[in-house]
């Protein structure tokens, strides 16, 4: 119980993000297999910090700068979790 009221490292970017965005990504910190698909784009976990700006930019078109390079930022710190100890099946 105590893990589960811990804040994860996502806590500094809810100005950017949906209640249920940070919930998915609660979920995706745990899981042992994560599983997507999406047509118009790589998945956010395979995205590069320069393909990421693209459509975070197209789906945010008035954000500031510094806004759009945070939500790159948290997307690509979404990646460590590919590297850690016991990384997910993806």
């Amino acid at each position: 119980m105590r893990e589960a009221n811990r804040r994860g490292w996502w806590h500094g970017y809810r100005d950017l993000m949906p209640d249920r965005y940070a919930a998915y990504l609660n979920l995706e910190q745990t899981a042992d297999r994560v599983r997507g698909h999406q047509n118009s784009c790589v998945p956010g976990l395979s995205q590069t910090e320069d393909y990421a700006r693209a459509p975070l930019r197209a789906t945010h078109p008035s954000a500031s700068a510094e806004a759009t390079e945070r939500r790159v930022a948290l997307r690509t710190r979404r990646q460590r979790l590919l590297a850690g100890a016991e990384p997910p099946r993806v």
